[in-house]
């Protein structure tokens, strides 16, 4: 490098003369080539070698940088062996912190008012929090699951469950509606005053095909074709509501 500055000076155009002005002009288009060619020389070989040890020891020291101007907004940065530590905030209390270490990412933004929203990845998980006061919701992902917690959830769109061979069927929920591998066409519905009952578009529209509910202090459970128990069927009919079984009418 030492031997290229020499050069340069050494060749550097000399226009103070009596030459003629074409002559000068020559000359100055012959160094600016010069210092072109010098220039790619340079650069095509700049390594740790061309510094100095003073520049070499400054770039392998930790940098800490910190911006601040009259509104209040203030930019801190440190870059040590640990990692990466960045830090905003305004005059309103916003902050912005982000940092960055071997063992992950964690970035957060908060605000005077208490609201947070926080995201930290790890090799093994992934979680994100968003905070206000004392209310909160916490998604977690990690290879065998997925964790989602919120006082309210809405989902738009159609939802597919899977088995995990994708072999043993799949429930799906898009809407009001529901449809599975077991009671596909089969609605069922809570109706006051306490009942559950089965509906189903075979036997007509708003059609009940199954029932359980309370009638005072008798459960009435009833269906179409009628209730099985531990693999009986029984049937009921009038006679068997006023007291007198099958049975006995057959005698």
């Amino acid at each position: 490098m030492a031997g290229i500055t020499a050069e340069l000076d050494n060749r550097f155009p000399r226009v103070d003369g009596g030459e003629p002005v074409e002559a000068k002009l020559v000359s100055i288009r012959d160094y600016l080539y010069l210092l072109t060619e010098n220039l790619g020389w340079t650069l095509r070989h700049l390594d740790w070698r061309n510094f100095n040890p003073a520049a070499i020891r400054k770039l392998t020291e930790p940098i800490y940088a910190s911006i601040k101007d009259n509104a209040g907004r203030l930019t801190q940065l440190a870059v040590t062996a640990e990692g990466l530590d960045l830090r905003v905030t305004n005059a309103e209390g916003w902050i912005t912190e982000f940092e960055v270490t071997a063992n992950g990412i964690l970035s957060s933004v908060s605000d005077l008012e208490g609201n947070l929203s926080l995201y930290s990845q790890r090799a093994e998980r992934i979680d994100w929090i968003v905070q206000s006061g004392s209310d909160s919701s916490n998604f977690t992902l990690t290879a065998k699951m997925a964790s989602l917690v919120s006082e309210h959830i809405i989902l738009a769109g159609a939802v597919t469950f899977n088995d995990l061979e994708y072999k043993n069927g799949y429930t799906r929920i898009n809407g009001g509606n529901i449809t599975t591998g077991q009671i596909s066409g089969i609605v069922y519905r809570l109706e006051s005053p306490g009942g559950i009952y089965a509906y189903s578009e075979f036997y007509g529209p708003g059609q009940p095909v199954a029932g359980i509910y309370m009638d005072g202090t008798t459960l009435v459970i009833e269906a179409m074709s009628g209730v099985r128990v531990n693999g009986h069927l029984f049937e009921y009919s009038r006679s068997a509501e006023e007291g007198v079984s099958d049975e006995d009418e057959a005698d």
